[in-house]
């Protein structure tokens, strides 16, 4: 969700740990709107609501990117077809020509479908915009990090995460060399990030 909180603006990237972030705002500040859909990039909320300086985002690694995603899919099912829950407009691109059985089936659709990596054009959409990434994969202390630089006083000791959905008993395993092609497919955001 492109979520405002008093001055500052968090940009959801799917799949990224969106959902305890509000968790945490709803407990640190009751100044809290949507603007325009969950997933809004800076550039759809556009210049005169979007300040840089006062925005961010969080990213993880692409790989296990890919595998929330399939996860989630697998548990809650492709979109095809009738649009998602967050557009109406038909399916979710990787729903349409990446939906598969297995998570091998899936990265090798989506090598043929997005050899560039969906990954690193989907956080191209949002890491040039903000001033501030976080990584998932240390999400809590780099949050109550930037929300003290924020001057949020504050930080909720206990969070009761929900239940994030796409863990679980799913396979995820690619062979040695599909692995190597989706990591090459998002080598530039890889490099960037320092993952």
């Amino acid at each position: 969700m492109a979520l405002k909180f008093d001055d500052y603006i968090f940009y959801h990237i799917p799949k990224t740990g969106g959902n305890y972030i509000r968790l945490v705002l709803q407990r640190i500040t009751t100044d809290i709107e949507e603007i325009t859909h969950p997933h809004a990039s800076p550039l759809k909320v556009g210049k005169k609501r979007h300040d840089p300086e006062k925005s961010f985002c969080v990213v993880r690694h692409p790989l296990t990117w890919y595998e929330s995603f399939f996860r989630y899919r697998i548990k809650t099912g492709w979109r095809l077809g009738q649009g998602t829950r967050i557009y109406n407009d038909g399916p979710h691109p990787i729903d349409a020509h990446c939906h598969s059985d297995t998570f091998r089936a899936f990265i090798s659709k989506m090598l043929v479908y997005y050899p560039n990596g969906w990954v690193t054009s989907l956080y191209l959409r949002f890491i040039p915009f903000c001033k501030y990434t976080l990584r998932q994969e240390n999400l809590t202390p780099e949050l109550k990090e930037l929300l003290t630089m924020f001057g949020y006083k504050k930080f909720p000791k206990v969070i009761n995460k929900k239940t994030n959905v796409t863990q679980g008993s799913i396979e995820t395993k690619l062979p040695k060399d599909l692995r190597n092609k989706i990591l090459k497919a998002e080598s530039e955001i890889i490099k960037y990030l320092g993952y």
